[in-house]
């Protein structure tokens, strides 16, 4: 399976579309995603390591240093909701946003301490 095959099925297994595959990797419509994934357009290093955060894998897995596939044969992992997966996504393609959802699991945690005294 080629990088390209591969960005295809870890999209696909994640249930993210072209299109906001297209959105959180910095291109403009899904059409880019669709030439990425035929093999048409070569990744330089930046968007392999960019496409591996937010597929979820490492850059080695993603070119097939290392299998993926692993941690998806286990039927008792976390099953996510599109919404949830989306956030994650954000979560993990944004430092900012990673300070921001940080501070509200603090706040969270306060309030439930709190509650709980």
């Amino acid at each position: 399976m080629t990088m390209y095959e591969r960005i295809r099925d870890l999209r696909v297994r994640k249930g993210i579309s072209q299109q906001t595959l297209a959105r959180l990797a910095g291109y403009r419509d899904r059409s880019s995603i669709a030439k990425i994934e035929s093999g048409v357009v070569d990744l330089p290093q930046s968007k392999i390591i960019l496409f591996a955060q937010i597929l979820g894998v490492s850059p080695a897995e993603l070119m097939g240093l290392v299998d993926y596939s692993v941690q998806f044969e286990d039927k008792d992992v976390l099953s996510l909701s599109p919404h949830e997966k989306q956030i994650i996504i954000a979560y993990r393609s944004h430092p900012e946003m990673q300070d921001a959802v940080d501070r509200l699991l603090e706040v969270s945690s306060a309030v439930t301490k709190a509650k709980h005294a």
